[in-house]
């Protein structure tokens, strides 16, 4: 059983798990009328890390981030799990200002000083995405996954190394 909810890299919980603890929370967030939070985390130009030092030193990279991404949670009911190659995904219940958790995040990945030569930065770095909502009956869980990923990849457009926070858009509410 253990098999079917953690990576088996990284040790920490997998993308099944997450989907199932994603759904969970959010049906939680709807009864207690509380904001849910999902942060997609990507390894910055990981492919190049793993063509340049090679694939057991990316397997050594993604269980250091991984480490990190456990250390950086503040709570017992924050949850991080590998979501698939070099992306992990956060889910923070009750809060609505991640910013001390992403502030955490990016000061122990520049304490841990990965070098990486074919980065811009000389080291490992992470772009984020993030979304807050309060649930509700009419939306799903993935709108969280959805919303994050478009701030993950608005974060690695502007640059990479930074979380963006995604921002409903008003005028297409109306719609």
């Amino acid at each position: 059983m253990q098999l079917t909810i953690t990576d088996g890299l990284t040790g920490i919980s997998n993308r099944r798990n997450f989907d199932q603890k994603l759904f969970d929370e959010w049906h939680r967030a709807i009864r207690m009328q509380q904001s849910l939070t999902v942060i997609m985390i990507d390894v910055d130009h990981f492919k190049k890390y793993n063509d340049c030092y090679g694939h057991q030193a990316g397997d050594a990279c993604l269980k250091h981030v991984a480490a990190l991404l456990m250390d950086s949670c503040n709570r017992n009911n924050d949850f991080v799990a590998r979501y698939g190659g070099e992306e992990f995904a956060m889910i923070l219940p009750e809060t609505t200002t991640p910013s001390v958790v992403i502030e955490k995040l990016f000061q122990i990945l520049k304490e841990l000083a990965i070098p990486h030569v074919m980065s811009e930065f000389g080291q490992i770095t992470l772009s984020a995405g993030i979304s807050i909502r309060t649930p509700n009956h009419d939306e799903n869980p993935s709108v969280l996954i959805c919303e994050a990923d478009k701030a993950l990849y608005s974060a690695k457009n502007l640059g990479r190394n930074q979380a963006v926070l995604y921002e409903i858009n008003p005028a297409n509410t109306a719609e």
